[in-house]
């Protein structure tokens, strides 16, 4: 039964239950919240033409909300992070992801206003060898290039884990106001850690379509959400201030950060 065009007047009553098995819809389609489409187990469905749904939409017996919710912050018990921590992977993105010593890298999280963070997370796919003991940290940045927030040395972590690493923050920092901040580390040992990059789209410079780590969409240096600080060689403690439009996205990874 083909419903659609001329056929439109043998859609039942709005409220009601349309019942369809390897039927078809073409057209503009309004679907309003109350009503329900189901078919019979292994028909198909093929909607064709602009569908419009103003209530829950019900894909395998899960709403679409529900996506919403796994890959919320709040899924992986954090505050933030730079974007879902399923689309961070390992595997054969690995390799263009090895860190050099002493650079710094920063990735832009949202935090808003009241947040109380009191860890910062990343994830190493390749353990670090012979880290080098004082000269591993962590950090927050606000706007203005000013460090608010650091860890203590993360120098045995970095040498003995790998996925997510917790890194506590030497105290706890309360967001003052929203906006976004900037989460920064950097490493230093004989064979430097891997870390765990979004999928497929490592390197920066080679992914600015995706990550407007450049001048796309009007962005700045100092608004990069991936990028390099222009303070190198860094060892004993984090910089306290950092210029941010000196940040640069050359030498930048698109890699995985959280805070709880």
């Amino acid at each position: 039964m083909p419903v659609g065009g001329s056929d439109f007047g043998t859609l039942p009553p709005y409220g009601t239950s349309l019942s369809l098995a390897n039927e078809w819809i073409d057209g503009a389609v309004q679907y309003r919240s109350g009503s329900s489409l189901t078919t019979n187990t292994g028909a198909t469905v093929t909607l064709g033409g602009t569908v419009t749904m103003t209530g829950n939409a019900s894909i395998g017996g899960a709403s679409a909300n529900d996506l919403s919710e796994v890959i919320a912050p709040s899924a992986y018990g954090l505050q933030a992070y730079n974007f879902p921590y399923l689309f961070a992977v390992n595997g054969t993105n690995t390799g263009s992801a090895v860190t050099t010593a002493g650079l710094l890298y920063l990735a832009k999280v949202p935090l808003a206003a009241g947040t109380v963070v009191t860890n910062l997370w990343f994830s190493i796919a390749t353990a670090a060898a012979t880290p080098t003991s004082g000269e591993n940290f962590g950090g927050i940045y606000n706007q203005s290039g000013t460090l608010v927030a650091t860890t203590a040395d993360l120098s045995t972590t970095i040498g003995t884990n790998t996925g997510p690493i917790e890194a506590p923050l030497t105290a706890a920092y309360t967001v003052p106001s929203g906006g976004n901040y900037y989460v920064g580390f950097f490493f230093n040992a004989g064979t430097q850690p891997v870390l765990t990059c979004y999928g497929g789209q490592v390197t920066v410079t080679t992914s600015v379509a995706h990550f407007g780590s450049a001048t796309t969409f009007g962005n700045t240096a100092a608004k990069y959400p991936f990028s390099v600080s222009a303070t190198t060689g860094n060892t004993t403690a984090m910089p306290a201030s950092i210029t941010m439009s000196s940040n640069t996205a050359t030498g930048a990874y698109a890699y995985w950060v959280g805070l709880n």
